[in-house]
């Protein structure tokens, strides 16, 4: 199974992994890092240590915040240091549950990345209340 890592900024990766929890139960090879003022340099360290707690054959995918952030940016520099790591950013719940639920079944962290990748540009949505009148949104339940 491929590995997972969730770090942000203050306690983003805690409340994903308490929604990733209330939707799909515990994870298995999941770790999440907190990136808290001052801990700059315990970051580096702290990443490595995820990565070898999940890490397996088929990889790793680490899901970061914000791109360009410390968070983003330390993932990538560690992620370059192990094969088959892969990184996003700007990731949002929905990406991260389609990768929870369906990396049992994709062969790599490359190919899990993009799935989710894809997954959290299609559920950014801006809301339009004229969309209530269109029966195709009847069937996602407004």
């Amino acid at each position: 199974m491929i590995g997972i890592v969730v770090v942000g900024h203050g306690e983003f990766a805690n409340g994903l992994k308490t929604a990733v929890e209330l939707i799909a139960g515990p994870q298995d090879s999941f770790e999440v890092l907190s990136f808290l003022e001052g801990e700059e340099h315990q970051l580096l360290d702290n990443l490595k240590q995820a990565i070898d707690a999940v890490s397996s054959d088929k990889g790793t995918l680490i899901f970061t915040d914000l791109k360009g952030g410390t968070p983003f940016r330390e993932s990538v520099m560690v992620a370059s240091q192990y094969e088959h790591c892969e990184v996003l950013t700007g990731t949002n719940l929905a990406m991260l549950i389609e990768a929870i639920m369906s990396r049992q079944f994709i062969e790599t962290a490359k190919d899990l990345a993009m799935n989710a990748e894809q997954t959290g540009k299609d559920q950014v949505y801006r809301f339009v209340y004229e969309d209530l009148d269109t029966e195709e949104n009847e069937s996602d339940g407004i």
